[in-house]
């Protein structure tokens, strides 16, 4: 009896040995993993800060990922749990060969299926990547940041992902450390596990860059460093070219594409050595010892001709990239308005005059687009706005659009929720200021009710250069009008006065002044903060003019302005 039931118990235990316990996390396992950065890491119920506490892992363990969502990552836990871990604070290490593709379209639709008759459930900006599920004729399924959807193929091209990038064989620019030992470590991050160290001296490759990171090749390893501690080598041999910029302010990559990370900026007239042209690239030595590729259409090599009309240097047409754009009748702000283009909208490029296209109008006629304010169809956004500084490069910008989800905020006379139109103006501000350079993070990027404590948690986590607090005001007296301005701390009060002059000089409303103001996320908040009150939702007038596309463009500019102002 006790032989048959054991014999029983064993057929059991081997017969569900064999049912894998979660296919969906084994799948997830063969393809993506995330590894701890930090001491301790909080794995949270969802994916936002103001979710409750899962599990609490340790640094250095590793646990498969199931999805991403945004700067969030769902993982497989052990129990057949879940949570989700900061994306910023795992390593992402991939364990299979998924192909990946990439766009040079700007925001390439996602449809919810192989169609254009199907409903658009998200976009695929250029020079990010997406994996591939499934092709199905010209139609490419995909899977981009959580969300899973169908794009023309005719659009996208393919593109190395993590798990090539481990196998390919070290190649780029040769350097030299600096420092008299520097650590080398797993990730991009400070808090990053150490892999060892270099010597000074010792020569490495530099395989990619990220911020102010190298991933560098060295005796046969690979890992991060610094890279104010590695000096590049250019070789003297080759025959060099010099060449002038002829944008206000062009994008220098660490390669040969859109998809290449930039790395700098070059600026107009500025002076740099053309080392080598690849189709519409030039890779450049400037500042010194720094390379990196720009597009060769805004630089003037010694000896051409200095004619101000540049035409036939485009691919031949450009696409709005804001809507309410000024099409202008000469190539100055303050020349005519002729026309206004809205987002998307395509025109056949006649020539370049200083940093404006010069385009094609229906009946015959001719007029100007600044050219921060298009992209080449092809080659994408080249020109940067005149006179940019480098005063936001580099800088982390919190945004928090105000409530959200539940909360609703202010109503406006004609029925604007405060919570949709703050999430449209951190929308349009954070585009703005990604363009000049800043590290941008919104506190919410969607319908999604944020604890107040989360949002101050946000910008203390990520250490932020200032926190912006955008809102809309309501009041019982519909004819009160215009902008008001809160600080708390004296750090808080110089930003929030730099904000009002430009604000108002952008958007002509009026200035109700800068004031002190008792609300926890300025109260609690230990870095740079400040809350701006973008208008009056009770004034229908008002309420009209704050919903327009003009004034959410006016009202970017006139914060990217005064943040510039700011930290300068």
């Amino acid at each position: 009896m006790f032989k048959k039931a054991a014999s029983l118990i064993l057929c059991m235990v081997l017969l569900f040995s064999m049912i894998p316990a979660n296919p969906d996390n084994a799948e997830a396992a063969s393809k993506e993993t995330a590894k701890i950065l930090n001491d301790t890491l909080n794995i949270r119920k969802g994916p936002g800060l103001s979710y409750g506490i899962e599990a609490i892992a340790k640094k250095n363990e590793t646990y498969p990922v199931l999805e991403r969502k945004k700067e969030w990552v769902k993982l497989s836990l052990p129990g057949n749990r879940t949570g989700w871990a900061a994306s910023w604070l795992v390593q992402i290490q991939s364990s299979s060969k998924t192909k990946m593709v990439s766009t040079k379209s700007s925001d390439l639709r996602i449809r919810k299926g192989p169609g254009t008759g199907y409903s658009v459930v998200g976009t695929f900006p250029a020079g990010k990547q997406a994996a591939v599920l499934k092709t199905e004729g010209d139609w490419t399924n995909i899977s981009y940041d959580g969300v899973k959807g169908w794009i023309s193929t005719r659009y996208i091209e393919a593109s190395s992902g993590s798990s090539a990038e481990k196998t390919q064989p070290a190649s780029g620019p040769t350097g030299y450390i600096t420092a008299a030992s520097l650590n080398v470590r797993s990730a991009p991050n400070p808090a990053a596990s150490m892999l060892g160290s270099v010597k000074k001296g010792t020569p490495v490759t530099i395989l990619k860059t990220e911020g102010s990171w190298h991933r560098i090749s060295y005796s046969g390893k690979t890992g991060w460093v610094s890279k104010e501690y590695v000096k590049s080598s250019v070789s003297e041999n080759k025959a060099e070219t010099s060449g002038t910029v002829t944008a206000s302010s062009l994008n220098v990559r660490s390669a040969p594409s859109l998809n290449g990370r930039l790395s700098g900026k070059v600026m107009k007239n500025e002076k740099v050595q053309i080392l080598e042209e690849k189709s519409s690239w030039s890779r450049i030595r400037y500042n010194g010892s720094q390379t990196g590729w720009v597009s060769s259409l805004y630089l003037k090599k010694q000896g051409e001709s200095s004619g101000k009309e540049a035409a036939g240097k485009t691919s031949g047409s450009i696409r709005l990239t804001a809507n309410g754009t000024n099409i202008r009748s000469n190539p100055s702000v303050n020349s005519q308005i002729l026309a206004r283009g809205t987002a998307g909208q395509t025109f056949k490029v006649l020539g370049v005059q200083n940093d404006w296209y010069k385009i094609s109008l229906s009946g015959g006629k001719t007029g100007y687009v600044a050219g921060w304010l298009a992209e080449d169809t092809t080659y994408g956004k080249m020109i940067s706005t005149p006179g940019q500084q480098a005063a936001l490069k580099g800088k982390t910008i919190v945004v928090d659009p105000g409530h959200g989800g539940i909360d609703g905020g202010a109503k406006g006379a004609g029925g604007t929720l405060e919570k949709h139109l703050t999430l449209k103006s951190a929308n349009t501000l954070k585009g703005r200021l990604q363009a000049e350079g800043a590290n941008v993070i919104l506190t919410r990027s969607s319908d999604l009710y944020i604890s107040l404590s989360s949002r101050v948690t946000t910008a203390r986590v990520k250490a932020a250069d200032a926190f912006l607090s955008l809102h809309y005001d309501s009041n019982l007296n519909k004819t009160v009008k215009g902008m008001t301005f809160f600080y708390y701390h004296s750090s808080g009060q110089k930003l929030a006065s730099s904000l009002q002059n430009e604000l108002i000089r952008k958007t002509g409303l009026k200035d109700r002044g800068v004031k002190f103001g008792d609300f926890h996320v300025l109260r609690n908040n230990n870095r740079p903060a400040a809350l701006i009150e973008l208008g009056f939702l009770s004034s229908a007038s008002e309420e009209m003019n704050v919903n327009s596309s003009s004034f959410q463009q006016n009202a970017a500019t006139g914060i990217t302005e005064g943040l510039k102002n700011y930290f300068k």
